[in-house]
């Protein structure tokens, strides 16, 4: 294994003193009796906020480190340790050892009222624990049978407190997909059906979890048995809990509940072939989910003398069975199968947020459809590594790249309409001077959005065209990493009138300009040095001008009718961006 790579080493032949090199190196959490690999431990710097997460081989990646510096390796069921870096270069396998587990303390029974007191004392901490925010990383992982399907990894600026998340807000993606039988199967918005689950409020769509309910309930619905506890001046209890009611409608699990104080480290949740999940066939019509099961475990650490979330591991089990559709599949038969996923939310620089892209998405957007309005950021995703790839992982994306799509990848050019191009048309078409718009072939005319409108007397209300700067920056030491596009608004455009000869030209001259004024606004990023405000504040004024721009370009060329005042404005695009959509589209002042 490469164990060290340096990235920086200043010394001088003038002075007895040297500047430390920042490195890079790969190192291994494992278990001091068993060897294994530890999965999913936390990795910090002392003394600071930075770290990082081992993977399921436990593997990880740390960057931009002293190697004065020292590691803190924490995981719930392990002794905490602490390496100095420079050891961990030497030896690249850093072993953690198991908490002996004892009942000496107490013995406590089967439904014991300590253990419903101590559930709700844990209930209650839960209940005050304070809003707070991080950033948050997010993989999934699905399979059929031995067959990878899909690979997915989300940034997020998360907003929650211990029991829940309150919001999750978009930063980057990219996803990884292989048809399996002629077919995609995709998880559209896992990540919002994770975030419905609260440990504490009851969710319609969610099995029930002990701590939504009163000590009252809790005794009526659920039996508690101690399972083993972990020794120290605080002694943390490992509690099994069941339903009473083996109906799928409330998950069993453990616990590990600090005695003392109440505070929840950790918590299993497991059920199994219940009927009550957040998961919806894309085409309801045509296929049914038969039964889903679901493994979850949340874990917390602390953070500045208070409880944080740590990482939210789950995995679920779908029984999809697919209905014969003539109109929309090629197959002759029903198809049943079981697609297993898994995934990691990992929390971490707390209290520090990404910027999150300057777009007004659709609310009800999904997170896929948000990937694929993106364009690849090079810069974004080498230093966003939280995750170190495992070698399992690293096959399925070479599978994915040989037998299906890569989407928002680095040197991939793979269409979106290569397979089944229906779902996976984008809701934002990027503006390239390569290719011109058309209403008919590229989805823009909405009828469903536009219905409203049939019967408006003004034919200015009949229409709509809405194009947006995509600007995403990201700090990078002391300046500021961006990028920019400008995307037409697939779901927010519509035209509801009469196609005529003029539409096409007239259309794809407002995406032009509001393309230049986007040009304007790089121009001044690159002349100048600016920080986020002085940036925000350019991005707030090019917008303003893209408004009074577009109202003017309406207002005077009347859908394109008006050819005179049409034609003025072509001549600003073909001054600017060299393209004669007049030309293009066969249109002359003699035309009118």
């Amino acid at each position: 294994m490469k164990a060290v790579r340096i990235l920086l080493f200043v010394s001088s032949c003038f002075s007895s003193t040297f500047i430390l090199a920042q490195i890079s190196f790969e190192a291994r959490v494992l278990d001091s009796l068993t060897k294994k690999p530890v999965a999913f431990t936390a990795v910090g710097i002392k003394g600071t906020s930075r770290g990082c997460l081992s993977n399921e081989d436990g593997l990880f990646k740390m960057q931009g480190v002293l190697p004065t510096d020292t590691l803190i390796i924490s995981n719930i069921t392990y002794k905490k340790r602490q390496i100095p870096v420079s050891k961990v270069l030497s030896n690249p396998a850093i072993y953690i050892t198991a908490f002996e587990r004892s009942l000496q303390e107490m013995v406590v029974y089967a439904n014991d009222a300590a253990l419903y007191d101590l559930f709700e004392l844990c209930r209650k901490q839960l209940g005050t624990s304070k809003k707070s925010q991080s950033k948050l990383y997010f993989v999934l992982e699905s399979e059929i049978g031995e067959q990878p399907v899909e690979l997915m990894e989300c940034y997020y600026n998360a907003r929650y407190d211990n029991s829940g998340f309150e919001d999750l807000g978009f930063k980057n993606g990219r996803v990884a997909l292989a048809p399996y039988s002629d077919r995609f199967f995709v998880n559209r918005n896992t990540s919002k059906a994770i975030s419905f689950l609260s440990l504490t409020t009851a969710a319609e769509r969610l099995p029930a979890i002990p701590f939504q309910q009163s000590k009252k309930q809790l005794k009526k619905n659920f039996h508690l048995q101690i399972k083993n506890t972990v020794s120290g001046l605080n002694p943390i209890y490992c509690i099994a809990f069941e339903p009473k009611l083996k109906d799928g409608n409330s998950f069993s699990g453990e616990a590990w509940i600090e005695k003392n104080t109440g505070i929840l480290q950790k918590i299993i949740l497991q059920v199994d072939s219940t009927n009550t999940h957040p998961f919806i066939p894309f085409a309801e019509n045509y296929a049914r989910i038969e039964g889903v099961s679901m493994q979850i475990t949340k874990s917390f650490v602390e953070v500045n003398k208070a409880m944080q979330p740590e990482y939210l591991y789950f995995n679920y089990q779908i029984n999809y069975h697919h209905l014969h559709n003539t109109v929309l599949e090629s197959a002759n038969s029903d198809t049943t199968f079981k697609v297993n996923c898994q995934g990691v939310m990992y929390y971490y620089d707390y209290n520090q947020l990404f910027s999150l892209p300057y777009f007004k998405y659709d609310p009800e957007a999904e997170d896929y459809r948000k990937i694929t309005s993106l364009t690849y950021n090079d810069w974004f995703w080498n230093s966003n590594n939280l995750l170190e790839y495992s070698n399992e992982r690293k096959k399925k994306i070479a599978y994915f790249k040989k037998n299906g799509l890569l989407v928002n990848y680095r040197n991939t050019s793979l269409s979106l309409q290569k397979f089944k191009p229906g779902f996976f048309e984008t809701s934002y078409i990027q503006w390239t001077d390569k290719k011109r718009l058309s209403l008919k072939k590229d989805g823009i005319k909405n009828d469903t959005l536009a219905a409203s409108y049939q019967n408006q007397q003004f034919l200015s209300q009949r229409y709509k065209l809405s194009a947006q700067i995509f600007l995403d920056i990201n700090p990078s030491g002391d300046s500021l990493q961006h990028y920019s596009t400008t995307l037409l608004d697939v779901y927010d455009t519509f035209y509801n009138l009469q196609e005529e000869p003029a539409t096409n030209c007239f259309m794809n001259i407002y995406f032009d300009l509001v393309e230049i004024e986007r040009r304007k606004m790089e121009e001044v990023i690159a002349k100048n040095k600016l920080k986020l405000p002085e940036m925000d504040a350019l991005y707030k004024s090019t917008l303003k001008t893209v408004e009074q721009m577009s109202s003017d370009y309406f207002s005077k060329v009347s859908r394109g009718k008006n050819l005179y005042e049409l034609e003025k404005w072509n001549f600003v695009v073909k001054q600017n961006l060299g393209i004669n959509n007049f030309e293009i589209f066969g249109l002359s002042i003699k035309n009118k």
